[in-house]
Order: structure tokens, then C-alpha cells, then sequence
């Protein structure tokens, strides 16, 4: 962590995610900033958000009035003010800086484990997450990186842990799964939590008492942060009852942990997946077929899917929600017949027209630039998240009353 990035829209969503885990105070919660120096870079683009308050505020709006005031108005770039204001609920935090050296990063370690004793959650906040083979400890760089020693040896002290974990440039999905089975490999946690964000992911390696206080958690992340926060829940749950709204990945270690098998459903209407014949064809196995359909199209980044060796200019550089490549798995009807025949009436266009021309995204005539076509894929994109959460959020206020 470095105080420069106080308050950007990654820690926004880093300390809602906090105050939800740590269930607002009732779970002894401690966190281990693993403060690096500054290194000069001044980028402001994740703190924009602030400028939105129509948009950002509703996550948690005590949060964002506190990060907005502290840094919109005092211009404060440091993480200790959340210790004095108390945004955490009764959490403790360690805010020494931690060297690259062997010796000092020992030292440093040992002391912490002596100040977090007997908590409930531990949370690590490095540069850039758990350690990688080009990183060796002790070497520059290194406090960059939590490293496995140090997570098995705070869980094994009967802390569950949180570790912020930078996304590299490989597909996502694939990752995460990695990153949680070594998670489970090393640390013999039964039951381990992902949070994914848009940029970064957060892996939760629950000890036993405390996982039932995590699942409701999780209920209420993707209750109140919807895509901005994603909660999939791993591991080895046999025979407890998980809430529908939580999905469930299977776990495979070498040490042969117990798992369980989950059937494979579609990812919006729910049904079981078939995976065997009759895939397009107009029977119960054929419209239940599994496919998969890219979240962000593969022609935005001048791929093809089905012409594989076909390439054309692409839209993005990078993909703004952060998932090129990324795949759900729905059944053959919610793929085909809904995902890729959205209805738009002549009424919704020429409401859609008048944005258009609002965010001066527009055009009179077609130039080599593909500028505003890119931000007219991102504000449909807005619309679609909006309404939906909109409705979402209507249905569970009448669901409740």
C-alpha cells in the first residue's frame, strides 16, 4: 500500500468490502497496511469517481462522504485518517513501513504477529499481492508481495485472512482459480472466499468459526455493491446449506481435501446445463445445452471468435471493465435467443440518440478514429447496468415490504 493511492476507487471498494467482512466491528479486525514509499507518480484518474456522487455514492454513502471530504476538500493523502475516524469499526491497524531486506521484513513481520494476536480477520494490503518466482525474498522489491511463509503462518495462529491480490495480464477466471487452490494447498483452509473487483481481487481464507459469519457477509456485498463487487465462495461445504446467491467452485488440491460437486446451472435462468447431444435442437436437452458467451465481445479487440485467423482493428486497447476474454456459461435459450436478441424499441433509440448527442458522442461523418464508437459501446453499456440494478433493487424493496 502506498498512501498515494488513498481513497482511489479501488480502495473505495477495498474498504466498503472491510466494513462489511468485519461485519462493522463485531469481528476483531486488523489491518496490515504494509506501507511502501511513495514513488513519485501522481495519477488522479481513479479518483474521479468522487466527482460523481449520483453514481458512486449509494455503495456506502458514510464511506464515500468521508473519502470525499478528506480528499476532495482537505486534499489528505493518508491511510492513518481512517484509523482516527474509525471507518473500519474497531478495527486496529499497523502502519510501519515494510523494508525489502530479509532481517528487517522478519522483524517487521514478527512484531506484527505479536499485535494482531487473538483477531478474528487479518487483512494484507501489498503493492501488488502474493509473492511471484521473479520476486525473491529479501531482494528489492519484495515488500511488494505478501509471501506464503507469512499467510500460513498467520492462519495457522487462528486468523481468517484477507490479501488484496493485482490482476496480471492472463485470463482472469483461470487465475483466481490458481490462486485460490495454492490458497487452500498451503494454508489448509477448507472454504475460501474471491472478491472481484473490476481492477483487483481479494482472496478470503476463512477459518471454521468464522464462516458462516462470511457467507451472510458475502449476501450482503453482492446485495449492496452488485457487479462492483463479485463474492464466489470455494471449497469443501458438504452437506450445509449455501444461499442460492452465492456461487459455489469446486477445489482440487493434491492433498485431496473432500469437495463438493455442484451442478452445473445456467447463469440466468438457473436451469440445469446438458453437456451432452442435441446442442441447437428444438428439445429440453437442446434448449438446456451449455454454451459460453464472452461478457465484453472479442471483435472490441479485433479478434474473432469463430474466424479465428480473422483480425480487424479493435475498439479498445484495454477492456474498461476489466474482462477481456472473460466467458458465463448460460444454457443454449438465455445465450442464443436472449443475450443476442435484445429488444430495443424505436422509442428506447431515440431516447438512446439524445445521450448520444449529450456526451458529444455523436458523428456527422465516419473518420479513422474509432473514439466515439468506443464510447458509445461504454455509455450502452451504463445504461444497461443501471437499469438493471434499478430494477433489481425495486424488486428487493417490494420483495421486503
Amino acid at each position: 500500500m502506498k498512501h498515494k493511492y488513498f481513497g482511489d476507487i479501488n480502495d473505495y471498494r477495498k474498504y466498503g468490502l472491510l466494513r462489511i467482512l468485519s461485519n462493522y466491528g463485531k469481528l476483531k479486525s486488523s489491518i496490515c497496511w504494509m506501507l511502501t514509499p511513495d514513488d513519485g507518480s501522481n495519477d488522479r484518474r481513479h479518483l474521479d469517481y468522487l466527482k460523481q456522487p449520483e453514481k458512486w455514492r449509494a455503495f456506502d454513502p458514510v464511506l464515500f462522504d468521508f473519502l470525499h471530504e478528506n480528499i476532495e476538500i482537505k486534499k489528505i493523502k493518508d491511510v492513518n485518517v481512517l484509523q482516527r475516524a474509525g471507518i473500519v469499526p474497531a478495527a486496529h491497524y499497523y502502519s510501519s513501513h515494510l523494508p525489502d531486506d530479509a532481517t528487517g521484513r522478519k522483524a517487521y513481520f514478527s512484531d506484527y504477529m505479536r499485535y494482531s494476536e487473538n483477531m478474528d480477520l487479518i487483512f494484507f494490503d501489498p503493492d501488488n499481492g502474493i509473492e511471484v518466482k521473479s520476486i525473491n525474498y529479501g531482494s528489492k522489491d519484495s515488500s511488494k508481495y505478501i509471501y506464503w511463509s507469512e499467510l500460513v503462518d498467520a492462519y495457522a495462529k487462528g486468523s481468517s485472512l484477507l490479501t488484496y491480490q493485482h490482476f496480471p495480464r492472463i485470463t482472469r477466471s483461470k487465475f483466481i482459480e490458481e490462486k485460490v487452490n495454492d490458497l487452500v494447498e498451503k494454508t489448509g483452509a477448507d472454504c475460501v472466499f474471491s472478491f472481484r473487483t473490476p481492477n483487483v481481487l481479494f482472496l478470503l481464507a476463512s477459518q471454521k468459526r468464522h464462516r458462516e459469519s462470511f457467507i451472510h457477509s458475502s449476501e450482503i456485498i453482492k446485495k449492496v455493491w452488485g457487479d462492483q463487487i463479485i463474492c464466489n465462495l470455494h471449497g469443501s461445504i458438504e452437506n450445509e446449506p449455501i444461499p442460492i446467491n452465492i456461487q459455489v467452485k469446486k477445489v482440487s488440491t493434491s492433498k485431496g481435501n473432500k469437495v463438493i460437486e455442484m451442478t452445473e446451472t445456467c447463469d440466468i435462468c438457473g436451469c440445469k446445463l446438458n453437456r451432452g447431444t442435441e446442442y441447437a435442437k428444438p428439445t429440453i436437452k437442446g434448449r438446456s445445452h451449455a454454451t459460453k458467451h464472452h461478457y465484453v465481445a472479442e471483435r472490441f479487440f479485433g479478434r474473432s471468435t469463430s474466424r479465428v485467423k480473422t483480425e480487424r482493428d479493435g475498439v479498445f486497447k484495454d477492456c474498461p471493465w476489466g474482462y477481456e476474454k472473460e466467458t458465463g456459461t448460460f444454457c443454449y435459450e438465455c445465450h442464443e435467443e436472449l443475450l443476442h436478441n435484445p429488444v430495443i424499441l424505436p422509442d428506447d433509440i431515440q431516447k438512446f440518440n439524445e445521450i448520444v448527442k449529450l456526451r458529444a458522442l455523436n458523428e456527422i461523418e465516419k473518420s479513422s478514429s474509432r473514439i466515439k464508437l468506443a464510447g458509445r459501446i461504454q455509455l450502452f453499456r451504463e445504461i444497461i447496468s443501471i437499469g438493471i440494478r434499478e430494477l433489481h433493487d425495486t424488486e428487493r424493496k417490494s420483495d421486503c415490504e
